[in-house]
This record gives C-alpha cells, structure tokens and sequence, in this order.
C-alpha cells in the first residue's frame, strides 16, 4: 500500500495553498490551446452546439486533450467565476496534486523532509508558475505519470490496475500521454512483476490498459469525424522527419531545461548550477540504466524521443513538464548516491535548506513581474468589437489563432492556411503570420490598427 505520514500531507497542502491564488486572474494570452479546450468543453455540455473552427489542416488535430476538457467542464458550468478564472483554479489544483504525488514519490528515495522540499521547489518553481498562468494540462499529464509509476510498482492489484486505467486515460488529457501507454505496455509484455506471472496475466493488464484508450480515440471521432489526436500528431511527424528537426529540438528543450534550472542568483552560479545538474543527471540516469533498469528509465527514454521529433517550435518548458520531476529525482539520486560514497553527512539536508532558500528567492521575483496580456489592449478590444459587428453568420475568418479569435468573439474561424476558404483574414502585425503575395492588393482592406490588419475577399 501507498502510504505516507498524515503530517506530511498536512505540512505540504498548508504550504501548497497559495497557488491557489497566484495568477489566478480572468485574462489570457492569445493562447489558441487553452480556447481550444474550453470550447470544447461548452461544445461538450450544450453551451454551443458546434466547434467554431471548422478546418484545422496541419494548425492541429480538430479534437484533443478531451478528457481535459470534461474536467474542464464542472469547473465552468458550476462556479459563478469566469470560464477563464474557473480553469485557472482547476490548473492550480493539478499542480498541487502533481506536488502531492511528488510527496509520495521521493518520499520513498530520500525521506520525509527531502520529499517535502522537493515537492514544494518543483510546484513553486518560477516556470511552473508562470505556465500556471495558463489554462493546459501538462500538469495533470505530470500528476498521472507520477501517479502510474507510484501505482505500477505496487504489489497490491487493486491499485497496479488502477495505475494502468490512469495511464490509458493519460491519451485524453494530452496525446503525449501516448508515452505513458507505451511505457507501461512495454513494461508489462517484458518487465518482470509480482502480478503479472502468466500470459493470462499479461493479456488482462493490457486490456484494461487499452480499454480507456479506445474509448478516449472512438470519442474524438464521433464528436468530429476526424483523425484522433494521436494519429494527428503522428502524421506531422512523420512528414517532418529529418535531422534539422531534431537539432532545432535539441537546443529549444535543452534551453528550456535549463530555465528550469534558473535561481536568481549570479550569472556564474547559474551556470555552475545547470551543468553540475545535467552532469548529476547523466551520470544518475545512466547508473540507474546499467544497475536498475525500469519504469522511470525507459518511459524518459520514449518520452525523449517524442519530443526530439515532434516538430514543436513554441514553449519547450511546457513539453518537459511531464519529464521534468522524474529528472530531477535522478539529478538527487545522483547527487545521494555521491554524498554516500563520499560520506559526506548533513550535506543533503543543507542543501535541501538551500534549494528551498533559492527557490523563495526567484519566485518572489518572478511575482514581482508585470504581466501585460496582449487580449486585454486596446487593439484587441478594436479588433474584437469589429469582428463581432461586421462578420455575418457563416462567414469564416482567417486567423493563426482561429480558436483563440472565436473564443474572444462569435465568429467561426479557420487557421491562416486554410485562409482560401475565409471571408476575412486577419493580418497580424506582430510577425506571427506571413502575409500572402499580394492580398492587400487582391483584397480590400476593412480595418487596421496598430497590431492588426482585418482583409475582406474580394468577389472573383
């Protein structure tokens, strides 16, 4: 049985609280993911009777992260809260959960007070809580890779089968949830464990397994007759392949891991900090290889390989969310494993102290900043209050934020590259999109302001 200190839980949640409250605001950015899943949860429970964006070509899948979006839904529909400060709460609360399941993890590795800290310095982490800011799953996706392992490793079936059920439904939250399925398969087909002694065994552990996976994929069909998420995602993939795709990856996520790694301190620390880190790492990543192989081991090796093919050019902190905890415990495990063999004591408890130290220190700094969000200036007030006056109903936009653009109004959208099939295009003056030869000269010019440009087709 799973099992840790009531005190512990007790010590972590008091502390926990706050996130609650951080950034917990009513404004987004122009974020096309986060309108994406709430009006899919309004389309889910009748709020609106259709998706808004009608074509979603290779901008992305027409459906994903589903069961985020049910998640979504209560928080929504039964909270007198906006839609936005309504997610935003329920953000916090995967994030806490992630701690808690954090609590329960390195609990077994490195005590009750190390857990403690760890746990707390990863949801206080200055990046986390800056994505916290945002309405997305990636800490949930976290929380059930943590949850998956804690529960596969188990001895008791109750729990083991529990543990595969989250992992099947981790392809409803994220399609990078896929990872997890593919770790947990590979696991129980070759791994060896106290449940699993014959191939009825094996045959029984992978249907439950699969059963939520099916249901989550056969979902995302009925609600719009496309590819699942996952074959989406696979596709683009597959057609990017190629060695430029996974340099440019390489350095986003290794850019993006080391602003996780970030304190407010000297440059020249900060630096010490981050390759001390990625040597601890290495060297205890490549010992668990060698001596333990398992679980943790190999679903970082799949989930590496995702993200250096997956051709994701935006927020690589957001894609090592979910790989992230279990990185940092091979980064202690490392350093531990060092200290033991040095014999060095109390350090690990002084260095506890410290993490804790800087964490509070760049957190209070990240909280300090001012954050502007481009949807609440005064050009998108323009553009919003020109969208919703002068596009009739079945008249499409053009936009590289379709869902955000029909989240913030009630016009239906489609991405900029189906823009063929728009009445209007919306010319971003920011560099986000690139305007197509000629189409201000084509088409007639029905609004502009100093961040936008709002093109009407001209009739052949």
């Amino acid at each position: 049985m799973i099992q840790i200190p009531r005190l512990h839980i007790w010590i972590y949640l008091l502390l926990a609280l706050p996130l609650l409250f951080l950034r917990v605001n009513n404004s987004h950015d122009w974020g096309d993911d986060f309108a994406q899943y709430i009006l899919q949860s309004k389309y889910l429970t009748g709020e609106v009777t259709e998706l808004p964006v009608s074509e979603t070509g290779t901008h992305g899948p027409r459906v994903k992260g589903i069961l985020f979006s049910v998640l979504l839904s209560p928080a929504i529909l039964f909270t007198d809260a906006s839609e936005i400060v309504a997610g935003k709460i329920m953000v916090s609360l995967t994030l806490i959960l992630l701690g808690l399941a954090l609590l329960l993890f390195f609990k077994r590795h490195f005590g009750e007070f190390n857990a403690t800290v760890l746990a707390l310095a990863v949801v206080y982490n200055f990046q986390f809580v800056r994505i916290k800011d945002q309405i997305l799953p990636d800490f949930l996706l976290a929380a059930l890779v943590i949850c998956s392992l804690l529960l596969f490793l188990s001895s008791t079936p109750k729990e083991f089968y529990f543990g595969l059920l989250l992992a099947g439904l981790s392809v409803g939250i994220k399609s990078s949830g896929i990872a997890l399925v593919l770790t947990s398969t590979l696991c129980i087909v070759f791994f060896k464990h106290n449940l699993i002694k014959t191939n009825k065994d094996k045959l029984s552990s992978l249907a439950i397994l699969a059963m939520p996976v099916l249901i989550i994929y056969l979902i995302e069909i009925l609600l719009t007759s496309a590819k699942p998420s996952v074959m989406w995602y696979s596709i683009v993939t597959v057609k990017n392949a190629g060695f430029s795709i996974l340099v440019e990856n390489f350095i986003a996520y290794k850019t993006g891991f080391y602003s996780l790694l970030e304190f407010e301190v000297p440059m020249i620390y900060n630096l010490v900090i981050k390759w001390c880190c990625v040597l601890l790492f290495l060297f205890g990543f490549g010992y668990r290889v060698i001596k333990n192989f398992g679980w943790p081991e190999l679903f970082l090796m799949i989930y590496f390989v995702f993200l250096l093919f997956y051709p994701y050019s935006k927020d690589p902190v957001r894609f090592l969310v979910p790989a992230f905890p279990l990185i940092l415990y091979f980064i202690i495990y490392a350093l531990q494993l060092l200290m033991h063999q040095a014999r060095i004591k109390h350090a690990f408890f002084f260095g506890m102290i410290l993490l804790a130290v800087l964490t509070i220190q760049t957190l209070r700094l990240e909280l300090q900043r001012n954050i502007q969000y481009p949807t609440e200036n005064a050009s998108s007030r323009e553009l919003f209050r020109f969208l919703n006056t002068n596009v009739k109903p079945g008249e499409l936009v053009a936009d590289t934020k379709p869902w955000a653009i029909s989240y913030y109004t009630d016009v239906k959208s489609v991405p900029f590259e189906a823009a063929y099939l728009s009445d209007y295009r919306i010319i971003r003056l920011d560099g986000n999109n690139s305007i197509p030869v000629n189409v201000l000269s084509n088409d007639s010019k029905v609004f502009e302001n100093k961040a936008f440009i709002v093109v009407r087709k001209t009739a052949n």
